[in-house]
């Protein structure tokens, strides 16, 4: 009874927090004040903490005993209040963006080690909750999109395009098959390999809306956020990823990706579509495909053997 009291709590404390940090009840501005998960996910586990405690050391039921369920609203109203304030400023969120583009130094175009290690701080931030669309919205600030297109207008040629490694080229389309953490290689992973009843469902359904970049249900039902034993693959498969592209984008072996696709667009496709059906594009993102969901397979062994270890395999 305690956690689900405390779950409710928590998540009643979330859309608090989503609806009152938004200008206004719309669909799209609740979405955007609800990416920041890192202040909603550690209130939930203060309270669920403290739910806990307060219950062991109750001899009495809530019912029957006032001062501690005093005592728990009370808490519950400065951890909410405290809460909405930290979350109304979204500080932290616009800390680390303003740091990635001062990295970037934005209207220079970033090299290539530069984008690595600003999609693995983005990764490692989506991985804690911050989840924003930065490699997107800082992309958009660099020529080189733009510039390439002009020239394929121009001169109807993906080869010789001024900029060939950009964001689109390589995180767009080979790094983030099934959205960040390369989901699209641990989805079909999971659903081989994992032996918990709970995972194997969440994987099953998400498994169409992987194909289409949506990973919600992976990473809060397995979960991924969170996940220490996740963390070194979902950092590491869009890295490896992205590599391969680059090697074969260097040495003429495939075109580099220079039209837009539509988010909508399977992932799988990104890259075939990008550059205008080149087969060779898509047989690179099947490569980076199945190399993400190798590096996922080890992992995957270690959470089945943490799942054994505590008796839950029957009951998950």
């Amino acid at each position: 009874t305690t956690r689900y009291l405390a779950g409710l709590t928590s998540l009643t404390i979330y859309f608090l927090l989503i609806t009152e940090t938004s200008p206004s009840l719309n669909l799209l501005q609740i979405s955007e004040s609800s990416g920041n998960l890192l202040l909603p996910i550690i209130v939930g586990l203060i309270i669920g903490f403290c739910f806990t405690k307060l219950q062991a050391h109750s001899h009495t039921s809530f019912g029957n005993n006032w001062p501690t369920i005093l005592t728990l609203f009370i808490f519950i109203l400065l951890i909410g209040g405290l809460s909405l304030t930290v979350h109304q400023t979204q500080y932290y969120a616009s800390f680390f963006y303003q740091q990635i583009s001062t990295l970037l130094n934005i209207g220079a175009h970033p090299s290539f080690l530069k984008i690595l290690l600003a999609v693995t701080l983005r990764n490692c931030a989506h991985f804690f909750g911050i989840i924003s669309d930065f490699t997107n919205t800082i992309a958009n600030q660099f020529p080189d999109q733009g510039a390439n297109l002009a020239y394929v207008i121009a001169h109807h040629n993906l080869w010789k395009i001024p900029y060939p490694i950009t964001f689109h080229s390589l995180y767009n389309s080979y790094g983030m098959l099934g959205g960040n953490g390369m989901l699209l290689a641990l989805n079909p992973t999971l659903l081989f390999k994992i032996k918990n009843k709970r995972m194997q469902f969440a994987a099953r359904l998400s498994l169409g809306q992987t194909l289409f970049d949506q990973g919600g249900t992976l990473l809060f039902g397995i979960p991924v956020l969170f996940n220490p034993i996740l963390l070194i693959p979902f950092l590491l498969a869009p890295l490896i990823s992205m590599m391969l592209g680059y090697l074969f984008i260097m040495t003429k072996l495939v075109p580099p990706a220079t039209y837009i696709i539509p988010h909508a667009t399977p992932g799988i496709l990104r890259a075939f579509l990008g550059t205008s059906g080149d087969w060779r594009a898509l047989l690179l993102s099947l490569a980076c495909l199945a190399i993400s969901s190798a590096i996922y397979y080890p992992f995957i062994n270690l959470i089945n053997r943490a799942i054994n270890e505590q008796g839950d395999v029957n009951h998950g």
